[in-house]
């Protein structure tokens, strides 16, 4: 590699000081739909429900005991386990995640994705239910919260990504089990050669000392 590709990389680079600064984003909005929900529980539960646009999108407390959106409910085992998957899943690609801008949109769309699953999480285990308190009622769309539009926007940028942006090759970082640099290649062929030379200085030592004479294959050939 050289110089000028060094250079590139490392202003391409994202510093480990910036990418601490990107990770407190998962705490934000994990406070940001656990506020919310606080807000419904205080002023939603058992009150009307609150019209923002008659006819189009209200406030209205749901206890829901299923999945997004209503689905899949009370089966709390498998509610609990999917996400915790998918969150080991997000860490362990953003563990491996190669530090560069090309994947800055990755590393927030996991982000977000992660939050958005955490806030949902975090309720099921406190009450084994999500409040839900969002309801579009032109379309008469199920009940939803914050946490669940983090993780239906950021699941729909992140297919795109992938089509669109990101080809197979750079993803090929999650399969990736050891980096091998090529610039290793000819140190390691020196030390092979370093160690032959080395093997045969001894050997010519011990025939000195043995008082044979050293074997010199060039000198013959040439008297040949």
């Amino acid at each position: 590699m050289n110089t000028e590709q060094k250079r590139a990389e490392h202003t391409d680079s994202i510093s480990r000081g910036k990418q601490l600064i990107l990770f407190l984003l998962l705490p934000a909005l994990v406070l940001l739909d656990q506020y919310t929900k606080h807000l419904a529980v205080l002023h939603l539960k058992e009150q009307p429900d609150v019209i923002l646009i008659r006819g189009v999108v209200q406030l209205s407390y749901v206890e829901n005991r299923g999945a997004a959106f209503g689905s899949m409910q009370n089966m709390q085992v498998l509610l609990i386990g999917l996400p915790v998957i998918v969150l080991c899943g997000i860490v362990y690609a953003l563990w491996k995640m190669p530090p560069t801008r090309k994947y800055l949109p990755m590393f927030l769309v996991l982000l977000v994705l992660a939050s958005g699953a955490m806030g949902n999480l975090i309720d099921r285990i406190m009450h084994a239910y999500v409040v839900d308190f969002i309801y579009f009622s032109l379309i008469d769309f199920p009940v939803f919260n914050v946490a669940d539009i983090y993780v239906t926007c950021s699941a729909a940028v992140l297919i795109l990504l992938m089509l669109f942006y990101y080809k197979d090759e750079d993803t090929a970082f999650l399969k990736r089990t050891q980096d091998v640099s090529v610039e290793d290649l000819p140190v390691q062929s020196s030390v092979s050669d370093a160690s032959a030379a080395g093997t045969d200085l001894e050997e010519a030592a011990e025939d000195k000392a043995a008082g044979r004479p050293e074997n010199k294959k060039d000198g013959a050939a040439g008297h040949e």
